[in-house]
């Protein structure tokens, strides 16, 4: 295809015939666009130029550079930003003096679709946002951008009806536009969803990169396009036709980056008052969506606006603030401006007003001139009526009486509740009342749709499942009941016709153990966090074995030598065999300190009573001797890193652990020896798979391990394991070897075991903990509260 996206880069050499530059002698209006313009000129030499957007022949060069930008746009702070193409699925977000033509990198595109070639940037004034364009031939993605960092938030993966998004480019009032260079139109872009509808051809044949902006002063659309050659068009927004100025410069050249800046403020010049026409009558209806726009002339640059309504002006009894030259809103919005300035809407004589409207405008700061400015032609004679509500009989529709909804904590998808319309204007509250039949009050009391005034309610099903939660429903469990709707005027309200509708709730039960941390939050939904300070467990986007989206991290690369934290599962289903089995994915790299192994390590547990209490099922360690495949050791690491770790695909292994019957919640706490990162994916519970032979969980060796926190205070875990069955003593000592303490004295089978030692009752200090049994003895050393590590 002429227009893929990749040509903007590959095909930069193409033997391109210049035209003839000229400003359109036959345009009389081109002469009144004086506003300055900057962009990159995409062509060797590669370079910043400026202009005037009446004679786009005539350019100054700014400087050279060797870096190429595909998007550029001046945020509401004066910066001019730039998106910088360095790789299919990679840029850069920049800042650029248009003195100097120096650029300043401030970030990477983290975010950036994979293979995607960023194409555009817009600033919307009206909330502050700078917005991002990529594609990649077949997809146009948009994206929020943050300044400070250059990383993108995505607003919609895919922009349906536009495959190959140029550029964008947003109004005064806020409204975004783009170009499609593969159908040649111009679309009106929904800055929510993405979503692109055609205004209209263009009717030029756009080519390669391209540049389009707003001139703030005029709030005209400008598109710096490469049809044969680098021409500036001046763009219908109603109809998308495009009206030619002239080509760039005295050669050809391909611009992009392209920024309208806004102008100095200016001083106030007459203007006349456009719609709605004089004795205009208005009747507002409460909620309505239909769309009112009162409109008049542009002033001055930088200049704000007052609509004001009178019975008879100059007296005031309305006034609107406006930032641009009109008021767009909706019947509804404008029935409660009025509602809340006395208007009634009973019936009665002060329901309306006839009156006048006018516009003043005030210059921007440091702007020459008079300070405010009237209308020419202003005021103009207008009336507004708030519509009266009456309600009349209204039947349910759906859901249908009987109906189970079932509910559930991660389902997104929507709930529907409609019923008929009463009258225009009035209000509804959906009620839900436990029980075969309904009595006030309501046990649940919702508002319906847009504020209360759409016939229907809906909500997702998992917020539903929260509701029910609320209500002491346990998952499982069924909430049986009946419901109505009831419609309200400021003075009287009305049920919904009989008879009353039974409807069950029902919440699924516990939710199993399958977490691949694709969810963006953190921890993930129903996952808690324990931990305190700076939080070393985050999600990444690095994933088991390199298929998925996500996993979890504990950067022990930063936190300090002795930092715990710990991430825990949702309370899933009680295991039983021979479905208990744990199986996760898992990285680690290990990190020689001067050629010693940090002894990082990452503690599993598990419960039985949804997390009351945790038993230790396994302590993974760091090894030298990395570890792939299916396993269920006791080796944590699966790679060597002398630099902060993040794994390959082929860096990850699976552990398969027994769990005991009845665990139902399993935790994955990290110790860090300020070594490496280990990261964690794909924790599922159910039957062993991946395995020749069975799993044994019997440790291989006799080992204490050293107790953490440390130090500690009050409390710290002391964890040990025994390969075969042994009589056992655990003994705690002070620095003279004085017995302090005494935590186990018995008989115990092989197995892991972790047992919590309370120094409440001592005093600061170092001391000593030792296990025996008949064919091992250790003693390593711990200190409490403030003491330094004994090792």
């Amino acid at each position: 295809s002429k227009k893929k996206i990749q040509v903007i880069i590959t095909d930069l050499k193409i033997n391109r015939n210049p035209i003839t530059h000229f400003n359109n002698p036959n345009d009389p209006t081109a002469a009144s666009y004086t506003s300055r313009w900057f962009g990159e000129n995409n062509i060797a030499p590669i370079g910043f130029q400026k202009g005037f957007l009446n004679t786009p022949g005539t350019t100054t060069a700014i400087g050279s550079t060797t870096r190429t930008l595909f998007g550029g746009a001046r945020s509401g702070a004066g910066i001019f930003y730039g998106m910088e193409y360095t790789a299919a699925g990679a840029g850069n977000l920049v800042t650029w003096d248009t003195a100097t033509g120096t650029i300043t990198t401030v970030g990477a595109l983290a975010g950036l679709a994979a293979g995607h070639t960023v194409t555009g940037m817009a600033w919307d004034k009206t909330t502050s946002t700078m917005f991002g364009l990529s594609t990649n031939g077949t997809v146009s993605t948009l994206y929020t951008i943050n300044l400070a960092t250059g990383a993108l938030t995505t607003v919609a993966a895919s922009m349906s009806g536009s495959a190959l998004a140029i550029d964008i480019a947003i109004n005064n009032s806020g409204v975004m536009y783009s170009c499609d260079i593969g159908t040649d139109v111009l679309n009106l872009v929904n800055k929510t969803t993405g979503a692109c509808t055609s205004v209209g051809s263009l009717g030029i044949n756009l080519n390669f990169a391209q540049g389009m902006a707003f001139d703030g002063e005029t709030d005209s659309l400008f598109l710096a396009a490469y049809t044969t050659t680098g021409q500036l068009y001046r763009c219908n927004t109603s109809t998308g036709a495009t009206t030619l100025i002239g080509a760039f410069g005295a050669a050809s050249m391909e611009i992009d980056c392209f920024i309208i800046p806004s102008q100095a403020n200016r001083q106030l010049n007459a203007f006349n008052l456009q719609t709605p026409v004089a004795s205009t009558r208005i009747v507002t209806a409460a909620g309505s969506s239909t769309p009112i726009t009162i409109t008049w002339d542009t002033s001055g640059a930088g200049a704000t606006y007052k609509f004001i309504f009178g019975t008879a002006l100059p007296t005031r009894r309305l006034t609107i603030n406006a930032n641009a030259n009109a008021i767009n809103t909706t019947l509804g919005a404008l029935d409660a401006i009025l509602a809340s300035n006395g208007f009634t809407n009973n019936g009665t004589a002060t329901d309306s007003a006839v009156g006048q409207w006018d516009v003043w405008a005030f210059k921007g700061a440091g702007a020459p001139g008079v300070d405010s400015l009237k209308s020419t032609n202003g005021p103009r004679a207008i009336t507004f009526r708030r519509q009266q509500v009456a309600l009349t009989p209204f039947a349910l529709l759906i859901p249908t009486s009987g109906t189970t909804i079932i509910t559930s904590p991660i389902n997104p998808a929507p709930v529907s509740v409609t019923w008929g319309a009463s009258g225009s204007g009035a209000t509804y509250n959906w009620l839900f009342k436990l029980g075969a039949t309904y009595t006030d009050p309501a046990t649940v009391r919702l508002q319906a749709d847009g504020s209360g005034f759409t016939n229907s309610l809906t909500m997702r099903n998992s917020q539903l499942d929260s509701l029910l939660a609320t209500l002491g429903v346990a998952p499982g469990d069924s909430a049986v009941g009946t419901w109505r709707v009831r419609a309200y005027t400021s003075t009287d309200s009305l049920n919904s016709t009989a008879p009353d509708r039974a409807l069950t709730l029902r919440r699924t039960g516990l939710l199993p153990l399958s977490q691949d941390f694709t969810d963006p939050s953190f921890p993930p939904p129903f996952w808690s966090y324990t931990g305190t300070g700076t939080v070393y467990w985050t999600r990444q986007t690095v994933s088991g074995y390199g298929s998925g989206t996500g996993s979890a991290r504990y950067n022990m690369w930063s936190a300090s030598a002795g930092t715990t934290q710990s991430i825990t599962s949702n309370t899933f289903p009680a295991v039983t065999g021979p479905n208990n089995y744990l199986r996760f994915n898992y990285s680690h790299g290990y990190y020689l300190s001067t050629g010693v192994l940090a002894a990082d390590s990452m503690g599993v547990y598990t419960s039985t009573n949804g997390g009351t209490t945790f038993s230790l099922l396994i302590m993974l360690k760091a090894n030298t001797t990395p570890q792939l495949g299916v396993n269920s050791s006791n080796n944590l690491s699966t790679a060597a890193s002398q630099s902060q770790f993040t794994p390959t695909a082929g860096q990850w292994a699976t552990k398969i652990f027994t769990m005991p019957v009845g665990t139902n919640k399993v935790m994955f706490t990290g110790y860090s020896v300020f070594g490496n990162d280990a990261f964690i994916d794909d924790i599922t519970s159910g039957p062993a798979t991946g395995l020749g032979t069975p799993i044994s969980l019997i440790p291989e060796k006799f080992e204490l391990n050293q107790n953490y926190p440390n130090p500690f205070n009050p409390t710290t875990k002391i964890n040990f394991s025994l390969p075969k069955s042994a009589f056992v003593t655990l003994k705690v000592y002070d620095m003279l070897g004085k017995e302090v303490a005494q935590l186990v004295n018995q008989e115990l089978t092989a197995n892991n075991y972790s047992f919590d030692f309370n120094a409440a009752a001592l005093s600061s200090g170092v001391y000593f903990y030792k296990l025996e049994s008949a064919e091992f003895t250790d003693s390593p050393c711990m200190k409490n509260a403030w003491a330094f590590l004994c090792l």
